[in-house]
């Protein structure tokens, strides 16, 4: 589960959107040993949906920032 609690479609396996301007976008996939680019338009455009999903659950930067140095502080602290 992702810090909220709910599922999102990060959590299936990462993935990579690619937007070039005019030309279609494409996404990339990588497994363990091999990888694939999706250029059918319904594939692409389920992953821009869970992009767009993912960044809905994402933190804000300042918040990730905290994170972060709450962890690092906890870290330090257990050393």
């Amino acid at each position: 589960m992702s810090l909220t609690g709910k599922w999102h479609p990060g959590l299936a396996g990462p993935f990579v959107l690619y937007r070039f301007g005019i030309q279609p976008a494409i996404v990339h996939l990588e497994h363990y040993r091999s990888g694939v680019f999706l250029v059918d338009e319904a594939d692409v455009t389920a992953y821009e949906s869970a992009a767009d999903m993912i960044r809905q659950e994402a933190m804000s930067p300042d918040e990730s920032a905290k994170r972060i140095a709450e962890i690092l502080n906890a870290l330090e602290a257990s050393s």
